[in-house]
């Protein structure tokens, strides 16, 4: 199984990253933390998981990230380009992270 970085940073705000049940990616930005789920198909898919909460994560606290409306079934993503690319910032020093939490 693959090895997850601890923390990951989003924006200043540190979220404490680990596995948990079931086979879904999750984050609470109350709680400060990123799910990945045990119970994924394989490395590909934890790894996806992984890179996708963390954009979720970084989308949010920089204030990108919009609940869920009566219009919506999912949250909404509203931002330009050059603050898409403030949040791919963060999830490459996150993938840096992982790659480091599984060096040989």
């Amino acid at each position: 199984m693959i090895k997850l970085p601890k923390t990951y940073q989003a924006n200043g705000t540190r979220y404490k990253v680990k596995f948990a049940d079931g086979d879904e990616g999750y984050f609470n930005s109350a709680d400060q933390v990123i799910e990945i789920g045990k119970k994924m198909a394989n490395d590909y898919t934890t790894i996806w998981a992984f890179i996708h909460e963390c954009a979720e994560a970084s989308a949010a606290v920089l204030g990108f990230r919009y609940k869920k409306t009566t219009e919506a079934d999912s949250p909404i993503f509203v931002m330009t380009h050059s603050q898409f690319d403030n949040v791919m910032a963060e999830v490459a020093r996150g993938v840096m992270d992982l790659m480091e939490a599984n060096k040989k």
